[in-house]
């Protein structure tokens, strides 16, 4: 009865435990090779490194971040890359390649990403399950980090995070004195 976890915020420490995990893999995560992952239909090299592969993704064009729940164009897989991302759909195929990425914007209220390339004049993102949203996107941000050489600036970046979160931990009233 005392010091049960469970008498603990849940959303604060799941948020502490993600952002410790975020922060583990973007000091150590370099991907895996593209032949360990189960299920993956789209076709990469060899050398490619696979940060994440998503099944159930949908091809949206790039509506604002603010923007209500985009159209789906496409239904297919998402595969996240050290040098890319690639779009394998049942009508088309996208890939944006994070040597000319200009932008990358998460919807503020929805889940999707627009992805901007310097290569293409049309921008396009993908919708995904609201229950992936943060894995996603924390797998797109740190792919785009290690191919652009800024691990560093991500891991800057979850290191102040964590710190707010345990700064936040640690504000709350012990629940054991209440019980």
């Amino acid at each position: 009865m005392f010091n049960r976890r469970s008498d603990r915020r849940p959303a604060t420490d799941a948020r502490y435990e993600r952002l410790s995990r975020y922060l583990h893999d973007a000091q150590t995560f370099d991907g895996v090779d593209p032949a360990g992952v189960r299920g993956m239909h789209s076709r990469v090299r060899d050398d490619e490194r696979v940060f994440l592969c998503v099944q159930g993704a949908s091809l949206i064009t790039a509506p604002p971040p603010s923007a209500p729940t985009p159209r789906p164009i496409d239904h297919g897989e998402l595969v996240i890359t050290n040098p890319r991302a690639l779009f394998t759909g049942t009508k088309q195929i996208r890939q944006w390649g994070w040597a000319q990425l200009v932008d990358i914007e998460h919807a503020d209220n929805g889940s999707w990403t627009s992805i901007f390339v310097s290569d293409r004049s049309r921008a396009f993102g993908v919708l995904y399950d609201k229950g992936a949203q943060d894995e996603i996107r924390f797998n797109i941000e740190l792919a785009v980090a290690v191919a652009q050489g800024k691990r560093d600036e991500l891991i800057h970046v979850l290191t102040d995070q964590l710190r707010a979160a345990e700064a936040e931990i640690a504000q709350l009233p012990d629940a054991s004195l209440s019980a």
